[in-house]
């Protein structure tokens, strides 16, 4: 995901005292972001040795290609290449037209590109 999203991520393995540690601390946090409940569950495989995917005709498919069908136009990397293309740069489409009926009309995709036509227009 963060590749996809052009983000960068620091994962950190933390050894099982101080993960343990971190679950005691977390419990007094409000909104318990992480608890020893979770900690608990966490020792624990959660890897079935049957195929289920097969059992219901689903063929499984990796996160990355998966998560570029539902991340689209939200993603941060989309959103600038969008304006990119609005501020005229070589290489990139021009903004998406519309036209106020479109608007009325309640189309999301028709507001969604309105409103990334406007941003683009922002100095």
């Amino acid at each position: 995901m963060a590749k996809l999203t052009g983000r960068r991520r620091w994962i950190l393995g933390l050894p099982n005292f101080l993960a343990r540690m971190q679950g005691l601390v977390m419990d007094f946090v409000p909104g318990r972001p992480f608890s020893t409940d979770n900690y608990r569950s966490l020792t624990v495989d959660s890897v079935c040795t049957v195929d289920g995917f097969a059992n219901l005709g689903i063929k499984p498919q990796s996160m990355m290609a998966s998560a570029r069908q539902y991340l689209g136009a939200l993603e941060d990397n989309a959103r600038l290449s969008h304006n990119r293309a609005a501020a005229g740069r070589a290489g990139h489409s021009a903004p998406t037209p519309v036209t106020a009926a479109e608007i009325r009309s309640g189309s999301s995709a028709a507001a969604a590109a309105a409103a990334n036509n406007r941003a683009a227009m922002r100095p």
